[in-house]
């Protein structure tokens, strides 16, 4: 692992995928390399400056653990991504995904966003509708379906309908009030009130927290702006 990181040094991020562990005992938290547990506590390596981690509670807070992404940071990052408990895989897959597709659209132009942290925290904005529609299958078949104008409804919501009207307070009530609209305008009102008008959604993001400065890493050339 640690001839991997130290071969690829140039790369802008380093993500790693695999299972955490922790230590309750030990209070210590790391990752599983396969059958080994890594602390990452060594002074033979360096990292990129960003480090995502894509594993169960690597990154516990409140009783002074001792965990991997605190030593990803001593390591050279400038920001590390780590999870609190563990979190459910797939729920996780569509959470970096939509990171990843960003940083993408930011390469490619998009001025959206100008930093990690500014970045970040569209994408947790943003995945409400994604957390709803795990809820059911009934509503995510319909919500990635087609609408009237051959549009994919997600596609829809994300790129058009919700643009600006996404608070971060109130994102799940903002969220379903843009679906219900649309569900409206195809003559469906009601449809999916059940799923609608739960209580009990839980933001996914939560789970997860920046160390370090994302605030500092810029997801584009600053000086080319036009």
């Amino acid at each position: 692992m640690k001839k991997f990181i130290n071969d690829n040094i140039d790369a802008d991020i380093l993500h790693i995928s695999g299972h955490g562990y922790y230590d309750r005992k030990r209070n210590i938290a790391g990752l599983m390399v396969g059958n080994e547990f890594w602390m990452a506590d060594e002074n033979d390596y360096r990292v990129p400056a960003v480090v995502i981690l894509s594993a169960c509670h690597v990154s516990p807070r409140g009783s002074g653990t001792v965990n991997i992404a605190d030593m990803f940071v001593r390591a050279g990052a400038e920001a590390v991504l780590g999870t609190f408990i563990p979190i459910n895989a797939k729920r996780n897959m569509i959470f970096i995904n939509r990171f990843y597709t960003y940083i993408a659209e930011a390469q490619k132009g998009s001025r959206q966003y100008k930093t990690l942290s500014e970045m970040w925290t569209g994408v947790v904005a943003t995945n409400a509708i994604h957390e709803i529609a795990e809820t059911s299958k009934k509503f995510f078949d319909w919500i990635w379906g087609l609408n009237s104008k051959g549009k994919i409804r997600m596609m829809d919501f994300a790129m058009e309908r919700s643009v600006g009207r996404l608070r971060g307070s109130t994102v799940y009530a903002d969220t379903i009030l843009v679906v219900k609209e649309m569900l409206h305008e195809e003559g469906l009102d009601g449809k999916f009130d059940d799923i609608l008008n739960q209580k009990n959604y839980f933001p996914e993001s939560l789970f997860y927290q920046w160390i370090g400065f994302p605030e500092n890493i810029f997801l584009y050339d600053i000086n080319e702006q036009n």
